[in-house]
C-alpha cells in the first residue's frame, strides 16, 4: 500500500513523482529497485562536485593521496639555515673535547601516503554539514646533518673527530623517523548565503559561507621517558613523528562560484578566503642539545619545563580555480592557485630565549621563522559518471585525478602531491 506521495523537480525542469511504501517484509524487493531508479532519476541534479549539496542527498568521498616534500627556508633556499651548537668538555674517551662551530641540515626531506575519508550531507538545500577523516599509511622525515667547524677549538689537529662526534650526536637525538596511524579529524558546515547553486541553475553566482574545526585527534610527541628505549639503546620519544598540530583549529570560509554555459560546455570560477584560528595548546618538551648546549636531560627539562605552551599562528588562504568542461557530461579540467600565510608561532616555557628560539625571525635564531608565506599550484582532471542516459551502473559517481606542485614557498614544506579520488552520491530518507 502506499503511504505517502512526493514531488521533486530537478534542474531540467521534469517533475518526478517519488512513492514511498513502508516497510514491509514483501516490499523489500521492490524498494531495492525503487532506490536504483531514483538513482538514476535523481542524478540531473548533479554535473560536478559542490560546495552544497540537495537535502537528503550523500556525498561519500575516498582520497588517496602521496607526497614529496623539501623543507625551504629563507630566500627560496632548501633546507634549515646553519645553527650554532657548542659542548664544553664533552668527553671522548679519556680526553675531553670542546666543540663549537655550526651544524647544517641542507636537505630535509618528508614523504606521506595518506587515505582521506569524507562524508558530505544535505541537511537542506542551503545548509550541508561534512565531516572528514585522514589516516596516514606512511609518513616518513629525514635530515642529513652536517658539521662546519668554526675554529679550531678540539684537542687534535684534525676535526674528523668532532664530526664524529656531532654526527652519531644528531643521529641519536635526530634519527630519521617514520610513522602512521590516524590525522587530524575535520567537521563543519557549509551553507549559501546569496543566489542559487551550481545544480540549481537559476543564477549565474552565489556566495556560500563556512565553519568549521580541526580536532586533535593525531599522535604527537609523548612525555620523555628514559628507560622507554628502542633496540638501539635511544628513548623512543627522539624517534617520535606528529601526525599532526596537537591543538584545535576553528576554520571560517567564505567562497562563491561563478558559473555559465559557453557552446553546451559549463564553464565556472571558484573562489575561496579561509581564516584558521588557532587555540592554544600543551606540549611535552622535546629533550635534545639543540639550542640548550648540554645533554644533560634532566638539566633541559628542569630549564624548559616537562610542558610548554604553544599558540600556533592563525592562518589566511585565499583560493581561485577555473573549470571546464572538455566533454559536456563526461570529462572536465580544473586549475586552480592557492597563497597561504601563517602568523609566527608563540612558545612559552621556562626559557625565554629559548621560546624566542623556536619562533624564530629574531637575533637568536633570525634566519630561521615559523611564519610562512606559499603559494601552490593544482590542476585536475575530473570524469564525471553523472548524466543518466550516459552514465553507466545504478551509482552515481565523479573520478578525479589532481596534482598539486610548489609556486613559491617560504619557511615550509614545499610539497608535491599526486592524489586520486571517488565521490559517490545518494539520496536517502
Amino acid at each position: 500500500m502506499v503511504t505517502r506521495c512526493d514531488q521533486i523537480q530537478p534542474v531540467s525542469g521534469k517533475v518526478f513523482t517519488l512513492l514511498r511504501f513502508p516497510g514491509h517484509p514483501f516490499n523489500r524487493h521492490f524498494l531495492s529497485l525503487l532506490l536504483v531508479i531514483l538513482l538514476f532519476l535523481f542524478t540531473t541534479l548533479f554535473s560536478q562536485t559542490h560546495f552544497t549539496l540537495p537535502k537528503n542527498v550523500w556525498r561519500f568521498s575516498v582520497d588517496r593521496l602521496s607526497s614529496k616534500s623539501k623543507w625551504i627556508g629563507r630566500g627560496g633556499e632548501e633546507g634549515f639555515p646553519d645553527e650554532y651548537f657548542s659542548l664544553n668538555e664533552y668527553f671522548f674517551g679519556a680526553d675531553s673535547v670542546t666543540i663549537e662551530g655550526l651544524i647544517a641540515n641542507p636537505k630535509r626531506r618528508r614523504t606521506e601516503k595518506v587515505t582521506s575519508f569524507r562524508i558530505e550531507y544535505g541537511l537542506s538545500d542551503r545548509f550541508t554539514f561534512n565531516l572528514k577523516v585522514p589516516y596516514f599509511s606512511s609518513l616518513s622525515e629525514e635530515a642529513n646533518w652536517e658539521w662546519i667547524s668554526s675554529s679550531d677549538t678540539t684537542l687534535y689537529s684534525e676535526d674528523t673527530v668532532v664530526v664524529a662526534i656531532v654526527d652519531s650526536l644528531m643521529e641519536y637525538y635526530h634519527p630519521d623517523r617514520l610513522t602512521s596511524g590516524l590525522g587530524d579529524i575535520r567537521w563543519g558546515f557549509n551553507f549559501l548565503i546569496l543566489g542559487s547553486p551550481a545544480w540549481e541553475g537559476e543564477s549565474l553566482m552565489s556566495l556560500y559561507g563556512g565553519i568549521g574545526m580541526k580536532l586533535p585527534t593525531a599522535r604527537i610527541i609523548e612525555v620523555f621517558n628514559e628507560s622507554d628505549l628502542d633496540s638501539a639503546g635511544r628513548p623512543n620519544q627522539f624517534n617520535q613523528l606528529p601526525l599532526g598540530d596537537g591543538v584545535t583549529q576553528w576554520r571560517f570560509s567564505l567562497f562563491g562560484e561563478f558559473y555559465r554555459e559557453i557552446l553546451e560546455r559549463l564553464i565556472r570560477i571558484n573562489w575561496r578566503v579561509h581564516y584558521w584560528f588557532n587555540v592554544e595548546g600543551k606540549f611535552w618538551t622535546r629533550v635534545t642539545p639543540r639550542g640548550q648546549f648540554t645533554l644533560d636531560h634532566d638539566r633541559i627539562l628542569q630549564e624548559l619545563g616537562k610542558v610548554y605552551r604553544l599558540k600556533l599562528g592563525d592562518v589566511f588562504v585565499a583560493e581561485i580555480d577555473g573549470f571546464l568542461e572538455l566533454i559536456p557530461d563526461r570529462l572536465s579540467l580544473d586549475i586552480g592557485q592557492s597563497w597561504l600565510f601563517k602568523q609566527r608561532d608563540r612558545y612559552y616555557s621556562g626559557n625565554e630565549i629559548w621560546a624566542e628560539w623556536m619562533a624564530g625571525g629574531t637575533d637568536y635564531h633570525e634566519e630561521y621563522d615559523t611564519r610562512v608565506f606559499q603559494v601552490v599550484q593544482s590542476i585536475s582532471v575530473l570524469l564525471h559518471n553523472i548524466h543518466p542516459l550516459k552514465k553507466f551502473g545504478p551509482i552515481p559517481f565523479e573520478l578525479i585525478t589532481r596534482m598539486d606542485f610548489p609556486f613559491l614557498t617560504r619557511y615550509n614544506w614545499s610539497r608535491v602531491a599526486l592524489s586520486f579520488s571517488i565521490s559517490m552520491y545518494f539520496q536517502l530518507w
